[in-house]
């Protein structure tokens, strides 16, 4: 009876695993999701402010400049392969309108990936902008990546005027998987735009895009100036996989299934 127990234990563990979107390497996590949060939070038409779901936070969502103009419409972003938690995501459409949110504990050394879903509503060029910053312990901002004027960018921070734009045609509505890697040692920073989720880290679309003095990384912002973005499934951990988990295949979970009902009735025979 003792060795079924352990072994129905065990399995039970590998599929919580399997079926949990949080990985050991995931350091936060925001699905802009009502499962889990407390109740009355993230319902579609809400504003962004003060809603505190998702893991590895140490503050619910901050309105920057007195903004209230975020609603969360009733379906999640979606983005092939990528484990969501597809519930709701938030838009905010015209003029200037800055969230904010705080990790739990700033990252003082090593790499840290930041991922997020964005989608030009717009679907259209002009002088709009959809991004996220990336902000030090005391909140200084360090950095920006997200989409201008329908293009995929990255920059040392979005007043410096240092923009590195990904080349080739304007983007698509999207979604749109952005990752970037932050090299907090080395004051480097990398662009992933739209890479193949499951297949680990990619050569980086935008390489060596260099800070100047990152002592670490201790929240986020997502930054909206005109048009009409979507932001969805945040990311912040220490690996690529961390920031961009595959779909549990089905497939896992019923072998495992499998083999515990094998255990069981191996048991019942004893």
């Amino acid at each position: 009876m003792n060795q079924q127990m352990t072994a129905l234990a065990v399995i039970l563990i590998a599929i919580t695993v399997l079926t949990s979107p949080a990985h050991a390497a995931l350091l936060a996590y925001e699905g802009m999701s009502s499962n889990g949060a407390p109740v009355g939070e993230y319902v579609a038409g809400d504003n962004l402010a003060g809603n505190s779901g998702g893991t590895g936070w140490g503050t619910a969502w901050q309105a920057v400049n007195g903004a209230v103009s975020y609603l969360a419409n009733p379906d999640g972003l979606a983005y092939p392969q990528l484990e969501t938690d597809d519930d709701v995501n938030y838009t905010q459409g015209g003029g200037f309108v800055l969230f904010q949110r705080d990790l739990a504990s700033s990252i003082t050394s090593g790499s840290i990936y930041v991922s997020v879903l964005i989608e030009n509503l717009a679907d259209g060029g002009g002088d709009d902008v959809g991004h996220i910053r990336y902000l030090s312990e005391s909140g200084a901002d360090l950095g920006t990546f997200g989409i201008d004027s329908n293009q995929a960018y990255v920059a040392d921070s979005w007043y410096t005027g240092d923009q590195q734009l990904v080349p080739g045609a304007p983007l698509g509505a999207g979604p749109h998987l952005f990752v970037v890697k932050i090299d907090i040692d080395n004051d480097l920073v990398s662009l992933f735009l739209n890479p193949t989720v499951g297949e680990g880290e990619p050569a980086a679309t935008l390489t060596n895009v260099r800070e100047s003095g990152i002592s670490g990384i201790g929240g986020i912002q997502l930054n909206t100036i005109g048009g009409n973005y979507a932001y969805d499934e945040i990311r912040v951990g220490t690996t690529f996989e961390s920031v961009t988990p595959l779909i549990p295949e089905p497939a896992s979970a019923a072998l495992i299934a499998t083999g515990a009902l094998v255990v069981l009735r191996r048991g019942s025979r004893a």
